[in-house]
C-alpha cells in the first residue's frame, strides 16, 4: 500500500489517514475506521449529553474518535498526540475534516517535566509512557505537561463544560491527577478513561474520587456502578454484564 493510498473512507463522509506500516492502522481499515465499537459508543452517549465547551482528546493517535463521532460545534477542540510518527496523519485527518483542533505534541501527565517515550512501531496504539525498566535506545525524550497547564487552571473556568477522553496505555490516572484543578473548577465534565491497563491502585483511586459508569453490554447504556469497594468494580467489569475496556468519570455526588 503506498501511504498515498493509506486511508479509510468513514460512512459520514470523512476520511481517515493512517500509516500504512503500522499494523493498529491496517487494522482500523479492516475495521472501516472503527477499532473499539463499545467505546465509540460510551464516546458518542457522552458527547451527545450537553453543549460541551470544550472537547479534550488524550491519546488521539488517528483522530477516528474526533472524527467519527458529531462534535459539539462551539466546542474547542484539542487532540494530544505525543507519537510524531502518528501526529502527521492526525493532523491532516482533522484538516481534511475541517475540524480546527489545536494539536499538542506533549504528553499529559501529573508535571511539566520530560520523560521518556515508548513509541511502537509495530502497533501504534500501545506507544506510552516508558517504565522505569523500559528505558533504552528506542525511547525518544517528549515533553509533558498537564491538563491543568494546558487547558488554564489560573482562568475563570466556571463557564466551562469539558468532555474528556484519556487512553494512554496505564498512564491515566497521571493525567488526571494532572488535571485537579479543571475538573475542580469546571461547571460539568465527564471523562471517558481506559481501564484496561490500569493497575489495581489506580482502579481504587478512580473509586475514591469519581462517580463511575459503565456500559451495559446489553442495553447500549451507561449505568452508575454501584460499587463500594475494589473488589466490587473489578467483580463488575468482569462479569461481562459491563463493557470492561473503558468507564466513564464524573464528579462525586
Amino acid at each position: 500500500m503506498n501511504t498515498s493510498d493509506a486511508r479509510i473512507v468513514l460512512s459520514n463522509g470523512r476520511t481517515i489517514f493512517f500509516d500504512p506500516d503500522d499494523q493498529r492502522g491496517q487494522r482500523l481499515a479492516r475495521d472501516s475506521g472503527n477499532l473499539n465499537p463499545l467505546t465509540l459508543t460510551m464516546w458518542e452517549a457522552l458527547l451527545c449529553e450537553q453543549a460541551w465547551t470544550h472537547v479534550v482528546d488524550v491519546g488521539a493517535n488517528y483522530g477516528e474518535m474526533l472524527v467519527n463521532p458529531a462534535l459539539p460545534p462551539q466546542a474547542q477542540i484539542i487532540a494530544i498526540e505525543p507519537n510524531d510518527g502518528i501526529r502527521r496523519y492526525l493532523t491532516r485527518t482533522l484538516h481534511d475534516a475541517g475540524i480546527a483542533a489545536r494539536i499538542v505534541s506533549s504528553a499529559i501527565s501529573d508535571s511539566n517535566s520530560v520523560a521518556h517515550f515508548l513509541a511502537d512501531r509495530i502497533w501504534s496504539g500501545t506507544s506510552r509512557m516508558a517504565r522505569a525498566n523500559e528505558i533504552n535506545s528506542n525511547c525518544t525524550l517528549v515533553e509533558t505537561t498537564t491538563l491543568d497547564t494546558l487547558l488554564g487552571v489560573g482562568k475563570n473556568l466556571d463557564g466551562m463544560r469539558l468532555a474528556l477522553k484519556v487512553d494512554v496505555e496505564g498512564h491515566e490516572v497521571a493525567v488526571l491527577r494532572g488535571a485537579a484543578g479543571i475538573l475542580a473548577r469546571a461547571s460539568q465534565y465527564a471523562a471517558l478513561v481506559e481501564v484496561l491497563h490500569l493497575e489495581a491502585s489506580d482502579r481504587e483511586w478512580l473509586l475514591q474520587h469519581f462517580d463511575l459508569y459503565g456500559l451495559a453490554v446489553a442495553s447500549k447504556m451507561l449505568d452508575k456502578l454501584k460499587v463500594g469497594t475494589l473488589d466490587q468494580l473489578d467483580q463488575v467489569l468482569t462479569s461481562g454484564e459491563y463493557y470492561k475496556q473503558d468507564l466513564v468519570i464524573r464528579s462525586k455526588i
